[in-house]
């Protein structure tokens, strides 16, 4: 890539999860040549623990490689993998808030972590992530959509995704048991979440 004129500018820096994802104007797609979802219980663990493990505040969550477009999406390049599974336990986040009663929390999230606003209108509009074809239109249905429209997942990637969608669910409910506030709880987690810092290389 660097070898193109037309895309020769390389901005490369530490940003937390919440300024690369969830800005207000962050709009990304997982272009067609990336491979499937592909992540298991050992990445899934891994990725739990940056959160909530005894190391988690080191804080830091791998790297994210963004392509500019001529379209309002950034392309990921790599790091397709860390952006579906965070929009995977936010939707848990959600799902457990809206559960447990806390209406305005799984709002929220929704609003503000899943969807995005049209700037001129300031209407719900579009989701922030776009996955691939391949798993899109079970990825809106029964990840993204709230109230969520549950169908059988079919291929091995609709599989993986609701596995991790079911190993975060287990371990968001087994650490509110030993919290006396579960509202106060998912908050704290999903702060976590956009605080993760990542190294972001945008390529323009």
């Amino acid at each position: 890539m660097s070898s193109s004129s037309s895309r020769s500018d390389i901005d490369a820096r530490a940003v937390r999860l919440k300024e690369v994802f969830f800005a207000e104007d962050s709009r990304l797609l997982v272009p067609e040549y990336q491979r499937e979802y592909s992540w298991k219980r050992e990445q899934l663990e891994a990725f739990w623990e940056d959160l909530v493990g005894p190391k988690a505040n080191s804080n830091f969550s791998g790297t994210v490689l963004l392509l500019n477009t001529d379209t309002a999406r950034k392309e990921i390049v790599d790091g397709q993998q860390r952006a579906t599974t965070t929009t995977i336990l936010l939707s848990v986040l959600r799902d457990v808030a809206s559960t447990v009663g806390s209406l305005g929390i799984a709002q929220n999230i929704q609003e503000n972590d899943i969807q995005c606003k049209d700037p001129d209108t300031f209407m719900l509009n579009e989701y922030r992530l776009k996955t691939s074809l391949s798993s899109r239109a079970f990825f809106e249905t029964n990840i993204q959509r709230f109230p969520e429209e549950p169908s059988v997942p079919v291929t091995r990637e609709e599989k993986r995704i609701m596995d991790a969608y079911n190993y975060f669910s287990a371990q968001i409910e087994e650490h509110l048991d030993s919290e006396t506030q579960a509202d106060q709880a998912l908050m704290r987690i999903r702060a976590k979440v956009r605080e993760l810092t990542v190294v972001c290389i945008e390529v323009f």
